[in-house]
Parts: C-alpha cells; structure tokens; sequence
C-alpha cells in the first residue's frame, strides 16, 4: 500500500515536472516569434537594411537626427522589394473591389458572392480582435516598417495575412463544388498565394512572425468552420428579398459595433484614438452587402446563372479572350468613375448633415459620424452596381 502511494506521488511529480516543461517551452517559443530582432535579421538577410547601421548591431540605426524614414533605409535588392510590395496588395482591399466583380462578370457569380462573403466575416473578425487584444506592431528600430499608412493599426493578428489565406481557399473550395477544376494545381497555387502574402508583411515590417501566424492559422479555421454556414446563407440570400433586407441590417449593424470596441483616447491629441482598421472593415462590409444586393437582384432578373452546391460539377466555361476583355474594359469604366464619384458625394452629404468642417478634409474623413456612413455608403453603392448596372449594360450591348 506504501510502495503503490509512492508511485502514485512520483507520477504527480513527474506531470507537474512536464507540464512546467511545456509551459516553459511554449512561453520561450512565443516570446521568440514575438521578436521584432527576428523580423529584422529577416529584412536584413533580404537586402533591406538601415542606412547607417550601428557598427555593435547591425539591425539598429546610428541615432541620426532630422532624417526621415525614407531616407534612413537603405534597399539592396529592388526586385525583392517590389515583389514584396505585390505581396501586400494581393491582400488588399482594392484588389478585391477589383478582382471579385470581375469574377462575376467573367466566371461565376455563385463562387464570387460566398468568397466575398467568407472574406468579410473573416476579416470581422479579425480586425475587432486587432482593437480588443490591443498588441502592436514589432517595434522600429530595429524593425523597418515600409507601410506607414497602417502604423495606426495594432498588430495582432495580420489581417493582410488572414485575408490572403481566405481568399485564395475559398475560392478553391466554392469552385470546386461547383466546376471540375485540378484540384491538386489549385490547392498548391492557393498554398503559394497565402505563403506569397505572410511572408510579405514580415518583409514589409508589419508584423512579427507570431502575427502572421495566428492570422494564417485563424483564417484558415475561421473558413473551415464558416464553409456550411457560408453556403446555407447564400442560398437564402438569392431565394428571399427579406433575408436579403435583414442581411443588410445585420451588416450596418456590425459596422456601427466595430467602431465602438476601441474607446481609448489618443495620448497626443486627447481624441478618441484613430486607425484605419475599423474604416477598412466597414468598407467591407459594404461592398460585400452591396455585391450580394446587386447579385441577387441581377439574378433574379436572369442576367447571372446561379449554380447551387451539390448540383452535378460543370466544366469550367472556356473564355473567349475578345468578349472577356471587352467585359472588363466596360465594366472597369463604369466600376472606377462611380467608386471615386460615390465616395466624394457621400462625404460632402454626410459631413454636411452632421455639421462638420471640409476645411481641413482628412480629419473631417476621420470624424466617425463622417468615416461611417460614407464609407458605407460608397462601397455599398458600388458593390450593388458593380453586379447589377454593369451586366445590365452589358446585355445591352450584346456583351453579356
């Protein structure tokens, strides 16, 4: 009986002994993939360096003063670092304002709507983990961060990262529920798509390893999980013109709520404090809400041919190259003008209701009462064009 307690206090022993191991090991392995010092012997192995580094650390600048960023850098390898600047856009906003209406013109619409779809959500809830966890970028120096228009934005997790991991699988896996596509080509292009992105942002300075890790890994549990639910909604969205109206509610809703998980105050100005996180976000939103809109009703109107998952796989269409590129380049001259002509009357309109100042036009752009609706507002309208007016158009034309 004493020898069988003593073994049984040894395998206590033993456990405790493991598990303080493994808290060790795990808290040793995040502190490491949180080092900005990682990053920056990563930028400077690929040819981005400080332009007078300190001698005893290479990855610091000497202490200059009156020099800006730009000037302070130094890149050895162009190439690298435009390659790395794609890298970054192919998770942007823009590109997906651009590349998924095109995809609907050209391809699939049914495959367009649910990536978008899964897009926003993820993204959500991405950029409402940014303001909630409230941890920043890896610090410069010794980090270079070559994207000064995000330094407002906290880092964890990256969204760029997230984005570009959303995209491309869920573009795989819409498309082949619907198509007879090589799945093992597209798996690994979809693979290098996401690879091309997060190593990007760490090239970039934006983000520490374990960011881009967490957003690589989030986003591709957030799709897993949101597939079902994804192609559930969409069906309900094409079938019901009151689903479509609640889903519209739904996501002005979400994009109120957004701007009110961040309530701390700038320490330089006193304000509330600003990022473009929660502005992107809400462009998102409204472009997606407006696409779905714009579809739905095109769709009931049989200018699209919406493919339900589970019907028999189709051979992807061939494309004729004369007509696909007349769709894109009448659609690309509507698209653009009303981006850019929707985005400035909807700022004059809203700053003019709520009685704010155009004198100085960035921070009217910045007031929430501004930033909200108008970025809303105009991606909504151009979303719900973009898949409404312009295949309409093009039927017109004898295009579509």
């Amino acid at each position: 009986m004493l020898e069988l307690l003593r073994v049984r206090v040894r395998l206590i022993q033993l456990c405790q002994f493991c598990c303080r191991g493994s808290y060790y090991i795990m808290a040793s392995m995040i502190e490491s993939l949180s080092s900005p010092h990682l990053v920056a012997h990563f930028q400077k192995l690929c040819g981005l360096q400080w332009k007078y580094p300190d001698p005893t650390k290479p990855i610091f600048p000497l202490l200059m003063k009156h020099q800006s960023r730009e000037n302070a850098i130094k890149i050895k390898n162009g190439f690298v670092y435009r390659f790395m600047q794609l890298g970054s856009e192919l998770a942007a906003e823009s590109f997906y304002y651009t590349f998924l209406p095109v995809c609907s013109w050209v391809l699939d619409i049914s495959v367009a709507r649910k990536t978008l779809t899964s897009l926003a959500l993820v993204m959500y809830v991405g950029q409402s983990a940014k303001d909630i966890l409230r941890i920043q970028r890896p610090l410069s120096p010794p980090v270079i961060r070559l994207e000064a228009k995000y330094d407002t934005e906290y880092g964890m997790p990256s969204t760029h990262a997230m984005a570009g991991t959303v995209a491309p699988f869920a573009l795989y896996v819409f498309g082949k529920s619907i198509y007879q596509i090589p799945e093992r080509s597209c798996l690994i292009v979809a693979c290098g798509y996401a690879t091309f992105v997060a190593i990007s942002r760490l090239y970039l300075g934006m983000h520490t390893v374990l960011q881009v890790l967490v957003g690589v890994a989030g986003a591709g549990g957030l799709l897993y999980n949101a597939i079902p639910f994804v192609h559930r909604l969409d069906q309900a969205l094409v079938n019901s013109q009151s689903m479509t109206a609640v889903a519209t509610a739904v996501s002005a809703a979400l994009s109120l709520l957004i701007f009110r998980l961040d309530s701390g105050l700038d320490p330089c100005t006193g304000r509330p404090r600003w990022n473009t996180a929660r502005g992107d976000q809400v462009e998102i939103m409204g472009f997606t809400t407006g696409l779905l809109v714009g579809s739905s009703w095109a769709t009931s109107r049989s200018l699209y041919i919406y493919r339900c998952d589970g019907e028999v796989l189709s051979v992807l269409p061939s494309l004729n190259v004369k007509r696909t590129v007349m769709k894109m380049a009448v659609g690309g001259l509507i698209f653009l003008p009303l981006y850019v002509i929707a985005r400035k009357l909807s700022v004059l309109f809203f700053a003019k209701l709520n009685g704010v100042s155009l004198e100085r036009k960035d921070e009217a752009k910045r007031d929430p009462r501004v930033e909200l609706p108008y970025k809303y507002l105009s991606c909504f309208i151009t979303g719900s064009l973009s898949t409404s007016l312009v295949p309409w158009l093009l039927e017109k034309l004898g295009m579509w």
